[in-house]
């Protein structure tokens, strides 16, 4: 059976350390999805919520000029959406 350098390398390792390699690939595999997470947060509440949500989010450092999947803006979401002129106010005086 032909079994590569780097195979044969991981099979020698102790199998802590293999546990440890297998959780830092599984967390660097779900990180995109923890930060889409938070960045859907920001489009929700550009939508749906009010100044005060959003300066929350600002002080927990999401950017304000993240972009969704289809390229818009919490400013663009809450102009559209959003019927409460604070929180385009809010998005504008924040950088947006």
């Amino acid at each position: 059976m032909l079994v590569s350098t780097f195979h044969q390398y991981i099979f020698c390792m102790k199998v802590e350390l293999r546990l440890f390699l297998f959780f830092i690939f599984l967390f660097l595999l779900n990180a995109p999805l923890l930060l889409s997470a938070q960045e859907t947060n920001i489009f929700d509440i550009a939508k749906y919520g009010n100044s005060n949500d959003i300066i929350k989010l600002l002080k927990r450092g999401i950017d304000i000029n993240s972009r969704n999947e289809l390229g818009e803006t919490p400013l663009m979401l809450a102009s559209e959406y959003n019927n409460d002129p604070d929180v385009i106010i809010t998005l504008i005086k924040n950088g947006a």
